[in-house]
């Protein structure tokens, strides 16, 4: 089982399982951990909590992280749209 903490970017497994808060049209699935618990975690974006089983990590290949900017200088990370 992988091991997440605050502050991580993660995917749904299912998206269409969760209510969540989009600004665009597009749909994104890429989440930031705000708190994590024994089994369940709390995202930037979705009032529910969600079940561990139910994220994965995002895998860095070019096309799943597309949308993920880091800048290195102020060490923020932004999602493009």
């Amino acid at each position: 089982m992988e091991q997440f903490r605050e502050g991580d970017f993660i995917r749904l497994k299912n998206l269409a399982n969760y209510q969540i808060d989009r600004i665009s049209v597009g749909e994104v699935n890429i989440f930031e951990i705000l708190v994590k618990e024994d089994n369940y975690v709390e995202v930037r974006g979705c009032e529910s909590k969600i079940l561990i089983s139910d994220i994965e990590p995002i895998p860095v290949n070019g096309k799943d992280d597309l949308k993920i900017y880091y800048h290195p200088n102020n060490r923020q990370v932004l999602l493009l749209r």
